[in-house]
């Protein structure tokens, strides 16, 4: 092997000193919640529970998939997404689900979808991290 052929190539990226996103950059909760809320409850209209862990666990990873290609849309190329998905059978019990994140609250958010049926209930959190 010669010399000639092992070439590197460098990329020299140039600081952009942005601190924030711009406005029209930011994770916002309520635009969040209007865009993914209709994916969420369109996929789950008409679906009942099921038994099988199998079935229930393909529905939240595709409510999961469906909500992260829309915040994909939006273009928040700082933010690092999280999309947490809970289903569960409708049986007239109460559920509370909780989390807890540390995080710069002037860049950071995160919005909630509830969806409730006859058959089954789902919760999606998305969160929004801003990495600098």
């Amino acid at each position: 092997m010669s010399e000639e052929n092992n070439i590197r190539v460098m990329r020299i990226l140039q600081p952009t000193y942005d601190v924030e996103p711009t406005l029209d950059r930011r994770f916002t909760k309520n635009k969040m919640e209007a865009d993914c809320t209709p994916i969420v409850k369109e996929y789950l209209t008409g679906k009942s529970w099921s038994d099988e862990k199998e079935v229930n666990t393909e529905m939240s990873e595709t409510i999961t998939n469906l909500v992260m290609e829309k915040v994909r849309e939006a273009n928040l190329d700082r933010y690092k997404i999280i999309v947490h998905t809970n289903i569960g059978e409708n049986r007239n019990q109460t559920v509370r689900v909780a989390s807890h994140c540390l995080w710069e609250s002037t860049l950071d958010s995160a919005a909630e979808i509830n969806f409730i049926s006859e058959q089954l209930w789902c919760t999606v959190v998305i969160i929004g991290l801003y990495v600098h």
